[in-house]
C-alpha cells in the first residue's frame, strides 16, 4: 500500500523509489500506523480504528478513523498524540478525588468539562488509500461509509473531519463530489508530507479541513 499511496498516487507525490528508500519507507509507514491504530501499553484516551478492504484475500484499500481535538480558534485538527496529552494533563491537574471521577470518562466528557470551549473532540478520517488496480470500483466510498458508521453508531459523533492539501485536486474531487465532504477551514500556512530519502518530511502546504455531517 506504500506504493499505492506514494508512487502511484493520482497527484504524483513521488515518481520513483530506490529499493533502499522503499524498504525504509515501508518500515516507517508501518511504525506510523502501529502508533496510531495498534495496541499500546496503557489505555488510549481517544478512540481509533484501522479498516481494510480485501479482494480474494489481497489487500486493496485501507482507511483510518480516530478521535482528535479540533482547535476551532486555529481551524485545525490537533494530532492525536498531542490531543491525548491535553486530555491527560487536564485530568492530572485535578486533585485525587476529582481525578477518580474522570477515570472512566469519555474524551468528549473530559473536553467539555475541563478543556477550553474552542477545543472539541471530533472523529477524523485519515490514511485513505486504494490500490491502483482496484480504483473506480467504489472501494473508497465503502471504506469511508464504514468510517461514518463507526463514528456515528459506535462513538456517537455527528460529523467526520479530514485534512487534505488544497493542491491535491484528485483527493478534493473525491471527498467533495463523491463522498459529500465540504470545506470548513483553510490553513494557508499548513504542512504537507513528502518522502525524502525514504523518510517522511514535512513541507509547507495550504491545507483544507473538510467536514461531513452524518
Amino acid at each position: 500500500m506504500v506504493n499505492a499511496f506514494w508512487l502511484n498516487s493520482p497527484q504524483g507525490l513521488v515518481t520513483s523509489f530506490s529499493p533502499g528508500d522503499l524498504q525504509a519507507l515501508v518500515s516507517e509507514q508501518l511504525n506510523d500506523l502501529q502508533d496510531k491504530y495498534g495496541e499500546r501499553m496503557g489505555r488510549r484516551s481517544l478512540d481509533t480504528r484501522l479498516l481494510q478492504a480485501t479482494n480474494d484475500n489481497k489487500l486493496v484499500g485501507i482507511v483510518g478513523v480516530e478521535v482528535s481535538l479540533l482547535d476551532k480558534n486555529l481551524g485545525d485538527i490537533i494530532p492525536a498524540t498531542q490531543s491525548e496529552e491535553l486530555l491527560k494533563n487536564a485530568v492530572a491537574s485535578l486533585g485525587p478525588k476529582q481525578r477518580r471521577q474522570y477515570m472512566k470518562s469519555s474524551a468528549r466528557e473530559i473536553a467539555m468539562e475541563l478543556l477550553p470551549a474552542h477545543l472539541e473532540p471530533v472523529a477524523v478520517l485519515s490514511n485513505l488509500v486504494v490500490s491502483p488496480d482496484a480504483r473506480r470500483q467504489g472501494i473508497a466510498k465503502e471504506l469511508c461509509s464504514a468510517v461514518e458508521t463507526i463514528a456515528k453508531e459506535e462513538w456517537g459523533y455527528e460529523q467526520v473531519y479530514l485534512r487534505v492539501e488544497s493542491a491535491n485536486e484528485a483527493a478534493k474531487k473525491l471527498y467533495k463530489t463523491k463522498l459529500g465532504f465540504a470545506s470548513e477551514y483553510t490553513l494557508l500556512e499548513g504542512t504537507g508530507i513528502r518522502v525524502n530519502d525514504g523518510r517522511f518530511a514535512a513541507v509547507p502546504a495550504e491545507i483544507l479541513v473538510m467536514v461531513k455531517s452524518l
